[in-house]
C-alpha cells in the first residue's frame, strides 16, 4: 500500500529513556520521504551534508538508533541507506535522487527529516558539510545509453564511496502510472579468462566486507532492487528457476566463463508469464477488490485553506454547449468525498452522469460518508481485501456480522491514511463495527489514532470513548464523559443522552425524569432511520431506572431483548408497589422466560414480602432454578417434604440449614439438630437437641441457658434432697414438712428463672422455617 502512517508517528509519546536506542520511523509521500527519530527529551542537533548524502550529529551523548524498520514502509527511490557512522557517531542518510533534506523539530524531542525532490532552497544551512570533506551539490543526470560490454561487474565494491560528481550507473525512472521502469540491460559475461578469477575474487571480498553501509556502491542499489524484484516475479511464476551459476567450458576457446546471462526488461519478441491473469486485487472469498487507487482521499484534497481548494475544485463543471466536462466533474465530486460531504458528492452524480467506471464507488462512498442506507453498495465482501477497501467495507455492514472475516490490519492503515476531519468524523462508527465484532484492539487503535492528532478530538470522540468504556465494564468512566459530552452537547445531545442512559442502568443507578422527557422528544426526529431502534429502547430503560415502569413495560419489547432488562431493573431497583403490580401473576399466568438471576432475584423479593406462592411461579419454570430460593419459599407454604425433595444432593452449609428446618417442621428434632452439627451451627443444633427433649443431653453437655433448664428438667436437684431424706446421716437431722416445703419452692423458683432466661434467649421455633 502507498498510504503512510508519518502524522501518527509524530504524534506518539517518547517510548524509551536516552539509554534505550531511538527508534527511527519513516514514510513515503507525495514529493517527499520523511524519517522520524523520537528522542526521550530535547536534544542538540545539527544537519549537514557529506559526500554520499547527509548526517545528522547531537550536541550531547548519542544514545544509538534502532534501524530495523526503516525500510519495511518505504522503497530506496530517495532513501538509498541509512547507519550510524562508529567513528564520528553521525547518523549518515544517504540518498539515490537528486533531492535535498529539509529537517525540523516537530515538538521538544522529535526531529523530523524530510528527503525532498529537486535543489534545495538558495542559501540552505543544511547543505553546510558537517566535517572537513567537500562536497558538491546533487543533480539530476539522464540515464548513459547502455554498453555493450562493461569494464567492470555489476557488485557492490570494497572502496570508499566515489564522489557524486562521477557519472552514475542507470538508475530507474518513474512512469506516469507510478511504476517503476528501467532501462534495457544486457550483461553477458565475455570477460576475458585472465581476468575472470581475479574479478570473482574481488566480487567475493566485496560481498564478505560490505556490510558497513559506507562501503556500499548506493548507485547500484535500485538496480539491485529490480534485479531481485523481477527475478522473484520470475520464480514465483514458475518461469524461472533459482540455481547458483556454474562454470562452463566454451568450447570455441576451450575457456571458462560464467553461464548466467542477466537481462532486465523484455528481449525483442520474447515475452515471459504464465499466461494467466493478475488476481492481485481478489480478495480470500474471490471477490475483486476496489483497487487502492480509487480510494486515494489523500490526493484528493491538499493543506491549503478549503475555500481556496473549493474555489478551484468546484470551477469549470461545464464547458461548450453546457455540456459536462468529465475532468472537472470527476475533479468536484472526489473533493466533496475528500470533505466528507457526501450528499453533495451524490448531487453533483446525479447532476453530471459519469462514464466513469468509478462513478459507482464514489456514490458508495457517498453514503457511507453520510451513513446512509446504500442501495448499491460497492464493497459489500471486501471486508477480507487487504486495500482500503476493507474499511469501507466494514463501515457498509451495518449490523456487523460477528465471526465474518475481516482483514482489520488493512482497514486500520486505510484509516490511518485518511485526512484527520475524516478520521474524526468516521472514528466512532468503525470503532462501534469493531466492538460489535469483539475486536477491542482494533478499536482501541482507531481512538488512539484519533486522539494523537494535535487538536480537539470532539464530542464524537468522546462518546466513542463512552461507549468503549461501557463495553470495558466500566460505567463511571462512561457516565463521566457522557455528562461532558451534555454540557455543550449540540447535535450530539442525543448520543450522548443514549451514553448516559446505558451507563446508569448498567450500575442499576436511577436517571432523572429530564432525560426521559429529552429522549420521548427526539424519538420523532429519527423516524424512518436505522437510529430509532436505539432511541425507543434507551428511552423505555430510563423509564424503567427513572420509577416508571407501567410506562416502560407499555412500550412492549421493542427493541427485542428490552423487556428482559425492564424486569431485572425492577428486581433490583424497583419499589415493593411497583413489583408486586407487575410481579403478582393471576393464577393461570405464567412467568416470562428470564435468565435464571433474574427470575430467582424477583422471587427472593416475592418471597421476602410474604409471596411463596407467587415466588415460585417466578422460580420454578426456569431450567437452572436455585433450589435454595424454591426450598425457602416451600417451607414458607409449610410444605417442608416438598423442600427436601428439592434440596435432594445439595450440600452447601445453607441448603442443610434448610434442610434442618425442614426435618424440625415434620417433627424430626432429633435428626435436625445432627443436621445443624454438619452445617456447622452449635446453637441451632442445642435448640433442636432441646425441641427434641433430650435434657440429659443437654443436662451433661449443652450451653447455657440450656444446661440450666435440663437440670431442672431432669430433677436433678429433687432427686439429691430425696436421697438425704431417706438416708439421713447420724448427725443430720430428717427433713420436716414444712423444711420439704420450702425446698420444692425454692427449686420451682430456680426452675422457673431458668426457663425465662431460655425463652428470651431463644428465638420461636415457629419462625425456624421462615
Amino acid at each position: 500500500m502507498k498510504y503512510w502512517l508519518c502524522i501518527l508517528l509524530l504524534a506518539t509519546l517518547p517510548q524509551g529513556l536516552m539509554a534505550a536506542p531511538v527508534k527511527v520511523t519513516s514514510g513515503e509521500h507525495e514529493g517527499f520521504t520523511r524519517l522520524v527519530m523520537e528522542y526521550a527529551g530535547p536534544v542538540d542537533w545539527t544537519v549537514g551534508r557529506a559526500l554520499d548524502g547527509y548526517g545528522l550529529r547531537l550536541g550531547g551523548d548519542n544514545p544509538g538508533y534502532d534501524l530495523s524498520g526503516v525500510f519495511d514502509i518505504i522503497g530506496k527511490s530517495r532513501l538509498a541507506a541509512i547507519w550510524l557512522d562508529p567513528g564520528t557517531q553521525i547518523l549518515r542518510i544517504g540518498i539515490a535522487c537528486a533531492c535535498h533534506v529539509i529537517p525540523f523539530e516537530f515538538r521538544p524531542g522529535i526531529v523530523v527529516l524530510d528527503l525532498k525532490d529537486g535543489p534545495p532552497p538558495q542559501g540552505s544551512s543544511f547543505e553546510l558539510a558537517l566535517g572537513d570533506e567537500r562536497v558538491e551539490q546533487i543533480v539530476a543526470r539522464s540515464n548513459p545509453r547502455p554498453r555493450a560490454r562493461p569494464k567492470v561487474l555489476p557488485v557492490a565494491r570494497a572502496s570508499a564511496q566515489p564522489a557524486l560528481s562521477e557519472p552514475a550507473l542507470p538508475r530507474p525512472l518513474q512512469g506516469a502510472a507510478g511504476r517503476s521502469t528501467v532501462g534495457q540491460y544486457d550483461w553477458i559475461a565475455a570477460l576475458p579468462p585472465e581476468k575472470m578469477r581475479p574479478m570473482r575474487k574481488a566480487a567475493a571480498t566485496a560481498a564478505a566486507v560490505t556490510t558497513d553501509p559506507m562501503l556500499v556502491d548506493l548507485t547500484l542499489q535500485p538496480l539491485r532492487d529490480q534485479l531481485l524484484r523481477q527475478m522473484s516475479r520470475g520464480a514465483a511464476e514458475g518461469v524461472i528457476e533459482m540455481a547458483m551459476p556454474v562454470a562452463v567450458v566454451n568450447p570455441a576457446k576451450g575457456m571458462p566463463f560464467a553461464s548466467a546471462q542477466v537481462r532486465l526488461g523484455e528481449m525483442p519478441g520474447v515475452s515471459t508469464g504464465t499466461g494467466l491473469p493478475g488476481h492481485g486485487d481478489l480478495a480470500a472469498n474471490g471477490r475483486t477488490c476496489t483497487p487502492a487507487e480509487a480510494l486515494d482521499f489523500m490526493a484528493w484534497g491538499d493543506s491549503r485553506p478549503i475555500f481556496d481548494q473549493m474555489a478551484g475544485a468546484m470551477a469549470g463543471l461545464t464547458g461548450e454547449f453546457d455540456r459536462p466536462d468529465q475532468d472537472a466533474v470527476t475533479k468536484a465530486v472526489r473533493f466533496n468525498l475528500y470533505l466528507g460531504f457526501g450528499a453533495e458528492a451524490d448531487q453533483l452524480l446525479q447532476a453530471f452522469p459519469q462514464e466513469s467506471p468509478e462513478a459507482a464507488i464514489w456514490k458508495s462512498l457517498a453514503h457511507l460518508l453520510d451513513d446512509t442506507p446504500d442501495p448499491s453498495p460497492v464493497f459489500a465482501d471486501q471486508a477480507d481485501c487487504d486495500t482500503p477497501a476493507a474499511l469501507w467495507a466494514i463501515l457498509s455492514e451495518t449490523p456487523p456480522v460477528k465471526g465474518e472475516r475481516q482483514d482489520a490490519r488493512a482497514a486500520l492503515l486505510a484509516f490511518s491514511a485518511l485526512p484527520l476531519h475524516l478520521r474524526r468524523h468516521l472514528g466512532a462508527r468503525l470503532a462501534d463495527r469493531f466492538m460489535a465484532v469483539g475486536e477491542a484492539e482494533s478499536a482501541r487503535a482507531i481512538r488512539d489514532a484519533i486522539l494523537r492528532a494535535p487538536g480537539v478530538a470532539g464530542a464524537e470522540v468522546d462518546l466513542m470513548q463512552a461507549r468503549m468504556d461501557l463495553r470495558a465494564g466500566d460505567p463511571q468512566a462512561a457516565e463521566a464523559r457522557a455528562e461532558e459530552v451534555l454540557t455543550d452537547a449540540g447535535p450530539n445531545a442525543g448520543e450522548a443522552l443514549i451514553a448516559l442512559t446505558e451507563a446508569r442502568v448498567a450500575q442499576m443507578l436511577p436517571v432523572e425524569p429530564s432525560v426521559v422527557a429529552a429522549l420521548e422528544a427526539m424519538i420523532p426526529e429519527h423516524e424512518g432511520t436505522p437510529d430509532v431502534l436505539r432511541y425507543q429502547r434507551a428511552l423505555v430503560l430510563a423509564q424503567a431506572a427513572s420509577g416508571d415502569f407501567d410506562a416502560a413495560f407499555a412500550q412492549g419489547d421493542t427493541p427485542a431483548g428490552t423487556t428482559k432488562l425492564v424486569w431485572a431493573m425492577l428486581g433490583k431497583i424497583g419499589e415493593d408497589a411497583a413489583l408486586l403490580n407487575h410481579a403478582v401473576l393471576d393464577d393461570t399466568a405464567v412467568a416470562p422466560a428470564l435468565e435464571a438471576e433474574v427470575a430467582g432475584l424477583i422471587g427472593a423479593r416475592l418471597a421476602g414480602l410474604g409471596f411463596p406462592d407467587q415466588a415460585l411461579k417466578w422460580l420454578s419454570p426456569a431450567a437452572d432454578f436455585d433450589p435454595l430460593l424454591v426450598a425457602k419459599a416451600q417451607l414458607q407454604q409449610r410444605d417442608a417434604r416438598a423442600a427436601l425433595l428439592t434440596l435432594d444432593g445439595q450440600t452447601s452449609p445453607e441448603a442443610l440449614t434448610l434442610r434442618a428446618a425442614a426435618l424440625q417442621s415434620l417433627g424430626e428434632a432429633a435428626t435436625a439438630a445432627e443436621v445443624y452439627v454438619t452445617a456447622g451451627d452449635p446453637e441451632a443444633a442445642w435448640r433442636a437437641t432441646g425441641l427434641a427433649h433430650d435434657w440429659p443431653k443437654l443436662a451433661d453437655s449443652g450451653p447455657d441457658p440450656w444446661k440450666r433448664a435440663a437440670a431442672s428438667a431432669v430433677g436433678a436437684g429433687a432427686a439429691g434432697a430425696a436421697g438425704a431424706a431417706t438416708t439421713p446421716s447420724a448427725t443430720t437431722p430428717p427433713e420436716g414438712p414444712l423444711a420439704r416445703s420450702r425446698r420444692l419452692a425454692d427449686d420451682s423458683a430456680a426452675t422457673r428463672e431458668a426457663l425465662d432466661i431460655l425463652l428470651a434467649a431463644v428465638p420461636d421455633p415457629a419462625n425456624e422455617s421462615q
